[in-house]
């Protein structure tokens, strides 16, 4: 991504920021001397920090506040040729060496156009391609988990994946720009430090426990721009469009401390007889004792999709897979990944009508019932 407001946001924040500086440091060396005129400093320090604040907030809120790049070492490189390529034609045109601009002015033009041909014509012809109609979507994010669900225009994402730069493409594929739920399902870093890309587009907030200060650092960074936040348990339930978000799991008595046999399971059913639409359990990174037990109390009834726990981890309770008897499961796992995901006898496990979707073979894939009943599947690979 290439920030369109970053000089015209530092243009504007600039006369003001050296006031801001040094007036946050006459009140930290004031502080322990005479505390209430370093409180008296720092109401004023708030003045110009609110501006920049403000200034950064509307910038970024313009709907383009970046334009997609290529990202590596061909996109920095495409950058430095167009850019200085530009800025050599301009200074140099006007010289006894025309020449030697219009080879800068060839050279940037070319490189424009060959970013254009390779990057955003396959991502145009890429995102033309989704369907409008989907409801679960599973994002590539690498190693880690992000999905997403759309009815009747309202959209809930189940975690974030590790890096905000994938989320944020999924969510551009997908021509998403706003969350009406947010589900954190457990708080390790493949599920949620994409959090960055969800600042300001959520509405609602919902996580398991928070196991330490960085966690409960997450939440209220989402809070401060503008989430409203409920930790959930057992019976908690939502409404998206047509559908049904119920949690399933964590007890109000948790398993254990924080972590995967804490993460929150959702169940996703139709809120009334519904012919085309889906059904799902999203199992977080459960180990195998949290999913008998969850399997044993729930008695879940079979579902359309079902989102393998712990990306497709070898510490999984068969028979739960058994007894949904979904027709896709969803692995979300990292191509190349040192972890050994998804591990053969996960998969051995899963019944053999279930179709199994990967976002290291699949890419970003979507599912939607057609109005025969089947299942249809858009990838992007």
């Amino acid at each position: 991504m290439i920030p369109l407001w970053g000089v015209l946001a530092n243009a504007l924040a600039a006369p003001v920021a050296p006031i801001a500086t040094i007036l946050g440091m006459l009140a930290c060396v004031l502080g322990p001397l005479l505390p209430g005129v370093a409180d008296a400093v720092t109401a004023l320090a708030w003045v110009p920090s609110s501006y920049i604040a403000g200034l950064g907030r509307v910038l970024a809120s313009t709907g383009i506040a970046t334009i997609p790049w290529p990202s590596g070492w061909w996109g920095a490189l495409a950058t430095g040729v167009i850019g200085y390529g530009a800025l050599a034609f301009f200074v140099m045109r006007r010289s006894a060496n025309r020449l030697g601009a219009r080879i800068l002015a060839g050279m940037a033009s070319a490189t424009l156009i060959a970013v254009v041909l390779m990057y955003f014509v396959p991502t145009w012809a890429v995102r033309a391609s989704v369907p409008d109609d989907w409801t679960i979507a599973q994002c590539d994010v690498g190693q880690g988990d992000a999905l997403v669900i759309q009815s009747e225009g309202a959209y809930a994402l189940i975690d974030t994946g590790e890096f905000p730069e994938r989320l944020e493409e999924c969510l551009a594929l997908l021509g998403i720009t706003n969350l009406d739920l947010v589900v954190l399902t457990h708080f390790d870093k493949d599920h949620v430090t994409g959090w960055p890309a969800l600042v300001g587009v959520t509405h609602e907030l919902w996580t398991g426990p928070p196991e330490n200060e960085a966690d409960q650092r997450i939440i209220d960074a989402l809070v401060e721009g503008g989430a409203i936040y409920r930790q959930v348990r057992r019976g908690d339930t939502a409404s998206l469009g047509a559908y049904s978000l119920s949690v399933a799991w964590p007890d109000t008595a948790p398993l254990g401390s924080p972590g995967n046999d804490s993460s929150v399971v959702l169940e996703l059913r139709p809120r009334q007889a519904c012919s085309d639409c889906l059904s799902g359990l999203f199992l977080g990174d459960l180990g195998e004792r949290a999913q008998q037990i969850l399997a044993a109390r729930e008695r879940f009834s079979p579902v359309d999709v079902v989102k393998v726990s712990h990306h497709g981890s070898a510490d999984q309770y068969h028979p739960l897979y058994e007894a949904l008897e979904a027709s896709i499961a969803l692995i979300g796992v990292g191509a190349e990944n040192t972890y050994g995901h998804p591990a053969p006898s996960l998969l051995a496990a899963l019944p053999s009508t279930t179709i199994v979707v990967r976002s290291d073979r699949d890419g970003t894939a979507t599912l939607q019932r057609t109005d025969g009943g089947g299942i249809v599947m858009w990838s992007e690979r």
